[in-house]
């Protein structure tokens, strides 16, 4: 093992004991899945029950390392219906703020985009809501740029990327989903890959009198039992939509009004208020943050002529 792998296995080795801020939780039994028959293997792994198409569009899901020892989840963002056409080697994921930045609002140091459990990818430019971000903050959001090649030449599989829907919808009927139209995919240092929870469906908070009552803006928050541990912060929740899945949101915590739960909670039942996770749902709002990240990465004439 030459000087930079033994330092790629020290800084993953870190990752397994640290996470991104937010806690998280699994309901009853953990129901993910890792996407990939092996950690460095690109075989997909059919115990996911998914179609050939939608498992291989999730490759563009990986985990955040961060040189404080943290990590998360990020996905590549497919931005082509905001250009004219291709711009070479522009590289954008998406994720949440605190997987950059911590409880403080201190950067977590220089940071990497991995899709495998021994490729490094750098995190470059980024654009956030705010360095520092609470509970249900809708300011924990992020943007990056990142670099399309290793320090070793190899480059980034972008052959898959997540199309965004910015519908500003937040809210879902829990009796008439179906646990098949949602997917939530998260990094999972232990294995060194992405696991999908597809047994999972999200639910409508506004019918219950705590998120009323509670001093939070859950406003822009999607609640749900989807299973994720604090290496999921980020990661992408995506609904079937009739011309595919799409991600409506990304993964920044878990709620535990009863005060049940001290740590991450394994095994609890889904029952809003009392343990429930959620993720930032994508609005216009973040889509216009995201139009105005790319007005700083490539030439204006390039953009599409919409709504700024």
């Amino acid at each position: 093992m030459n000087a930079r792998s033994t330092a790629n296995f020290a800084l993953f080795s870190l990752a397994l004991m640290f996470s991104s801020g937010s806690l998280a939780g699994i309901f009853d039994r953990d129901d993910r899945i890792p996407l990939y028959s092996s950690p460095n293997g690109q075989e997909l792994n059919p115990d996911t029950g998914l179609g050939s198409g939608t498992a291989s569009a999730l490759r563009a899901v990986g985990g955040i390392l961060c040189k404080d020892g943290s990590h998360s989840t990020a996905f590549l963002v497919d931005v082509s219906s905001m250009l004219k056409e291709p711009v070479d080697q522009l590289l954008i994921i998406a994720s949440a703020s605190h997987a950059f930045f911590d409880s403080r609002g201190i950067s977590r140091g220089k940071c990497w985009f991995r899709q495998n459990e021994w490729d490094f990818y750098a995190v470059r430019a980024m654009r956030i809501g705010a360095p520092r971000t609470g509970d249900a903050d809708p300011r924990d959001w992020a943007f990056a740029v990142v670099a399309g090649m290793t320090s070793l030449g190899k480059s980034i599989d972008a052959s898959s990327k997540l199309e965004i829907d910015f519908t500003d919808r937040y809210d879902f009927d829990r009796d008439q989903a179906s646990s098949g139209d949602f997917l939530n995919v998260t990094f999972m240092p232990m294995h060194g890959m992405v696991g999908v929870a597809t047994n999972c469906k999200p639910d409508d908070k506004r019918k219950y009198s705590w998120f009323r009552e509670s001093h939070h803006d859950w406003s822009k928050m999607i609640i749900h039992d989807c299973d994720f541990l604090r290496a999921g912060s980020g990661g992408p929740l995506l609904f079937r939509k009739p011309n595919g899945f799409k991600v409506i949101g990304f993964n920044v915590g878990d709620a535990d009004p009863s005060k049940k739960y001290t740590a991450e909670f394994s095994g609890a039942t889904f029952d809003p208020p009392r343990s429930f996770n959620y993720s930032r749902g994508f609005d216009a709002g973040l889509r216009h943050q995201l139009r105005h990240f790319l007005e700083e990465l490539v030439d204006a004439d390039a953009l599409l002529v919409d709504t700024p």
